[in-house]
């Protein structure tokens, strides 16, 4: 009888401390579920490169130009009516939502495919405008669509103009890409 008593004293103490027991681990394992830091996998996709980089028009490359344009006259358009000095700032870029990306998983990298940057705006400094001779009646309108047409022509015949629009693009995409592709283990390839 005695030894049934302590068996049955060191039975009850051997579930106590086995639902003890189960029972910190049950608490453990909550709280690590619940408080663990959680592990995101970033998944690399061509929609997610496009939103990061979406700014509408970017523009990366400016070209200040001086110009002189001759204004020709309205009845003879083969004579110079007058002539005008004018500083202007031509600037190049994309649109880029026109951006696209290859995606490779295999080798983990990305190769931006950008389009063909082009002139995207001509500014002409309203206060640097003079005519020559200095007494021409210009209009205003039309001397500012001549002197326009001008610093865009000019642009588009300066190689540098758009090569470092290029350039800028690339730093400008790889800046804004590479933190996004270095926490996925990718890389930016040119």
């Amino acid at each position: 009888m005695i030894l049934r008593r302590n068996n049955m004293k060191l039975s009850k103490k051997l579930l106590k401390a086995i639902i003890a027991a189960t029972a910190v681990i049950v608490v453990v394992i909550a709280v690590f579920i619940f408080f663990a830091p959680s592990v995101k996998k970033s998944i690399i996709t061509t929609s997610t490169l496009r939103e990061v980089v979406s700014i509408s028009e970017l523009s990366t490359g400016e070209f200040c130009y001086n110009g002189v344009v001759s204004i020709p006259e309205e009845d003879n358009p083969e004579k110079t009516d007058y002539s005008v000095k004018y500083d202007s700032t031509v600037k190049a870029g994309i649109d880029a939502k026109d951006i696209d990306f290859k995606i490779d998983r295999k080798n983990k990298s990305v190769t931006p495919i950008i389009p063909e940057i082009k002139i995207n705006d001509v500014i002409i400094n309203d206060g640097s405008i003079s005519t020559i001779p200095e007494n021409a009646t210009a209009k205003l309108k039309d001397t500012l669509s001549y002197c326009k047409e001008d610093a865009l022509k000019e642009a588009n015949q300066n190689e540098k103009l758009i090569e470092t629009a290029k350039l800028n693009l690339q730093d400008s995409i790889t800046a804004l890409l590479t933190p996004l592709l270095k926490e996925a283990g990718y890389k930016i390839l040119w």
